[in-house]
């Protein structure tokens, strides 16, 4: 018996046994993700790992997962399918659907709406839906998002990361405005145009709600998966879906990890905590520019004089423990300060982080020990904290001239290949030394 079983093995590598000639390219991905590659499209091993990287980054990224109720998806690649395009059609074998995709898998990345496509159907898939029907419109930013996050992992040669650098909302916030994610601002934009302010600032946006919504989903929950299902139900409108799909979680995220502020905070308000938290950090903190103007913003102090008053006065944060003593409404102040210096201190590089801790502890003591005596004691940090923010200044000066210095010469005026924008004016004698070698002329 043992020796009938070796050479069935044996006839099965040499190619004497083989599969149904319709199976023959089936490979399996992952787990219910299939993929028939054609002797055209090269060896099948890439082409896989790219599929895989795909699926790892709805795994870890979006935390879409197989589970019991998931379906199956096979994805065709064609060599007749052109580049950028995607075809849904029915199985010769056993008639099930399958997604049929260009050949050419390395340039998938080039074609948003391809990827949109192809994420689209993996996460029907994963919640037990149709891979061809689209994703609700107030939904697609979920995996606009998705493909974005590849995307950026496929150029940087990173399997997994855990912080996302967004350079376009990062500039948003230094300069002063808010970021915020509501679900009107995660609209998809109605035309998709690659490399446009407004597409790339829609995907920031995209990632940034995803990794927010990866760190305030509770253990063993699916948010997304929720969110979807609530769109598709119909009963409540997008913006009801969104409010109860994320704010109970944001809310349960921001009172396990401090947020000592009074106020009952609305669904913007916390996610504005949280982008910020998750859009700085330690190792990319917020400009010492910007910075500086929200420690400006914190050290005033608007109070009343009375519960009923209309009018509102302003101080520093120096005069607050004499307002807490002598003007009851101003009792909650010290803790709505202490929750803004928190907040402050997520955007701050280590340097500063320990001043600011130390500030808040003193605010905390106010009604605790002599008005005046808590007032010296944060004069001097406050001068201490915009002593430091004085030095980073310099140094980041001196750094953004020293890499202007090492720049090329005409660095500025440099042609690049697939710019959409309309190239700059070179300099004469420049342009005349191209044109000679220019062989279209």
């Amino acid at each position: 018996m043992k020796f009938v079983m070796r050479l069935l093995f044996l006839l099965m590598l040499t190619g004497s046994i083989l599969p149904a000639a319709e199976n023959f390219h089936l490979a399996q991905a992952v787990n219910k993700l299939y993929v028939i590659v054609p002797p055209e499209a090269g060896h099948q091993v890439p082409v896989l790992e790219f599929i895989r990287r795909i699926d790892r980054v709805l795994r870890q990224y979006g935390k879409l997962d197989n589970s019991a109720e998931s379906g199956e998806l096979v994805l065709r690649l064609q060599k007749d399918q052109s580049p950028g395009s995607w075809r849904f059609a029915k199985s010769s074998a056993d008639g099930s659907m399958e997604l049929i995709l260009p050949t050419d898998y390395r340039n998938w990345v080039k074609y948003p709406e391809l990827g949109r496509t192809l994420i689209t159907a993996m996460i029907r898939c994963r919640i037990g839906g149709i891979p061809y029907k689209q994703l609700p419109a107030d939904g697609r930013w979920i995996a606009d998002g998705l493909w974005a996050e590849f995307i950026h992992r496929e150029r940087s040669r990173r399997q997994i990361l855990r912080f996302t650098y967004l350079e376009g909302l990062r500039n948003l916030a230094e300069a002063g405005l808010d970021v915020t994610l509501s679900q009107q601002d995660l609209a998809a934009p109605v035309t998709i145009r690659p490399g446009a302010a407004d597409w790339v600032l829609y995907c920031e946006r995209a990632r940034l709600m995803l990794e927010i919504i990866r760190d305030i989903t509770p253990r063993h929950s699916n948010l997304l998966k929720d969110y979807l299902f609530l769109l598709e139900d119909g009963k409540l409108s997008a913006a009801e879906c969104f409010e109860k799909s994320f704010s109970q979680a944001a809310a349960d995220n921001l009172r396990r990890t401090g947020n000592l502020s009074p106020q009952k905070l609305s669904l913007q308000d916390s996610f504005r905590i949280l982008t910020l938290r998750t859009l700085f950090s330690i190792y990319a903190p917020m400009a010492p520019d910007a910075l500086s103007r929200r420690f400006d913003m914190i050290d005033q102090v608007s109070y009343r004089r009375q519960e009923s008053g209309k009018n509102h006065l302003t101080a520093n944060l120096t005069d607050l423990p004499a307002l807490v003593e002598k003007y009851p409404p101003c009792g909650e102040l010290p803790l709505i300060k202490i929750a803004e210096l928190n907040e402050l201190a997520a955007l701050m590089p280590q340097q500063l982080r320990g001043d600011i801790f130390k500030l808040t502890a003193t605010l905390s003591a106010i009604g605790k020990a002599p008005a005046e005596t808590i007032s010296n004691d944060i004069r001097r940090q406050i001068r201490q904290i915009r002593s430091k923010l004085r030095e980073l200044k310099t140094v980041d000066a001196i750094l953004a001239e020293y890499e202007n210095s090492l720049l090329p010469p005409l660095y500025r005026e440099r042609y690049k290949l697939d710019n959409p924008l309309p190239e700059p004016p070179l300099p004469p004698l420049i342009k005349q030394f191209f044109d000679r070698f220019d062989t279209k002329k």
